[in-house]
């Protein structure tokens, strides 16, 4: 909805999908995950023991560090 220009911010689009407006940019945040990261957990499905609280703030970390940190608990 960002892409096609259907909102401007964050805040309208939690507000067009009920949620809070944190949530979701917590939530977006996931999108800065190393490619590796999310193949290991979209496509091989590779268990990893951390919480999506947790995945969203390694995800502010350089994608050298986010392998190790997802799937070997460092």
């Amino acid at each position: 909805m960002l892409e096609a220009g259907e909102v401007a911010t964050l805040a309208d689009l939690a507000a067009d999908e009920g949620l809070s407006d944190r949530y979701l940019s917590r939530f977006t945040r996931l999108a800065w995950l190393a490619p590796e990261v999310l193949e290991r957990l979209v496509i091989r499905r590779d268990p990893c023991a951390i919480t999506i609280y947790e995945l969203c703030l390694i995800a502010s970390l350089p994608w050298e560090e986010q392998v190790e940190r997802v799937f070997e608990g460092n």
